[in-house]
């Protein structure tokens, strides 16, 4: 904000669902945590960096989320780019 002016937040351009325990048994998951990508939107940086419906995001930049909330949260944090 201070260099430009302007606020930047980071854009993940996929749609998201949290992890029951349902699906966390049906993907053979571990646990129940993370978020579950449902869409990705053509173009944008999840395309870019290969994520697919049917994923499970559990971690950003290393640091854990359990939710998609956190994700989301976790991703606006990040400096664009």
């Amino acid at each position: 904000l201070k260099e430009s002016g302007q606020v930047s937040r980071g854009f993940l351009g996929a749609a998201t669902q949290p992890v029951t325990p349902a699906l966390a048994e049906a993907l053979r998951l571990p646990e129940p945590k993370g978020a579950l990508v449902a869409q990705v939107e053509e173009g944008s940086p999840a395309a870019q960096a290969g994520l697919k419906a049917g994923d499970v995001v559990t971690a950003v930049g290393g640091t854990p989320v359990a939710s998609p909330r956190e994700l989301a949260r976790a991703i606006a944090e990040a400096r664009p780019g």
